[in-house]
């Protein structure tokens, strides 16, 4: 039997955050985006030093650093206005208020507290 070269249901090139507190992180995560903790290998100390989250169709890879890394995600959601005033309830600073471009996307972006920027958008139809 062959193992395939990726897990099943997961992309090929997935975004790996690298941050100062790892569980912090999935814990947003979790309440921003309705992700589901998928897997967790922690250290003796309970720091996390990899684990993969499912938001939707995609896994997102975290793992705690000493630095923290810049890192930068697109993520669909149905609600970019809805998902971004979640965000920055959260503590997320905001970077780009919601507006549609076009490109087709409604879009918006923040920074969550973890130092990652995440461009959220909503696609509204027309021509990619």
């Amino acid at each position: 039997m062959t193992v395939p070269y990726r897990p099943t249901g997961q992309a090929a090139v997935s975004p790996y955050l690298l941050v100062s507190d790892a569980a912090g992180l999935i814990a947003f995560l979790k309440q921003a985006f309705g992700g589901r903790e998928i897997s967790r290998i922690e250290e003796t100390d309970g720091t996390v030093r990899h684990a993969a989250v499912a938001i939707d169709d995609s896994v997102v890879m975290v793992g705690s650093r000493k630095v923290t890394f810049q890192n930068s995600t697109h993520l669909y959601v149905p609600d970019v206005d809805e998902t971004y005033r979640k965000c920055v309830a959260l503590g997320a600073k905001p970077l780009s208020e919601p507006r549609t471009y076009d490109y087709c996307d409604r879009s918006a972006g923040i920074r969550d507290a973890f130092g990652n920027v995440w461009w959220l958008g909503t696609y509204v139809g027309g021509r990619v």
